[in-house]
C-alpha cells in the first residue's frame, strides 16, 4: 500500500504598507508569545537571506488574503 503525501498550495496577497508588520515582528512574537529560540529563527532566516541587521527584516506587509489548498498527492 503507497502512503499518499499531504500537500498544500498557499496564495498569498500582500501589500507594503506602514501599518503592516514586520519579520522583526514575527520573530519578536514567537519569541515573547510562544517561547520560540530566538537564535533559532534567526539561524534559519539568515539561511534564507535575511540575517539580523538586514533591512528588509524591517520593509512592513499587510495581509490582504491567504488561500490554503489542500492537494493530494
Amino acid at each position: 500500500m503507497q502512503q499518499q503525501k499531504r500537500l498544500y498550495l498557499y496564495f498569498c496577497r500582500f501589500e507594503q504598507n506602514t501599518n503592516g508588520i514586520s519579520i522583526n515582528d514575527v520573530v519578536d512574537r514567537l519569541v515573547s508569545d510562544e517561547g520560540e529560540s530566538a537564535d533559532e529563527i534567526n539561524g534559519k532566516l539568515a539561511l534564507q537571506g535575511y540575517g539580523v541587521g538586514s533591512s528588509a527584516r524591517n520593509e512592513r506587509y499587510q495581509v490582504h488574503e491567504v488561500l490554503i489548498q489542500k492537494l493530494i498527492c
